[in-house]
């Protein structure tokens, strides 16, 4: 848990970006928004 709470600070110190496990978001910090990810169909190209 401990990289994620850094990795949450360097996204609260405008360092970048970052995706985080949802339980994340208890983790109130200023300066960060939590973004749910859409669920998406899983494809795969296939050539015979």
């Amino acid at each position: 848990a401990t990289q994620m709470q850094t990795i949450v600070s360097l996204v609260a110190a405008q360092m970048g970006i970052a995706i985080v496990p949802a339980s994340m978001q208890n983790l109130q910090r200023s300066g960060v928004v939590y973004k749910l990810l859409e669920e998406t169909t899983p494809m795969v190209a296939i050539a015979l």
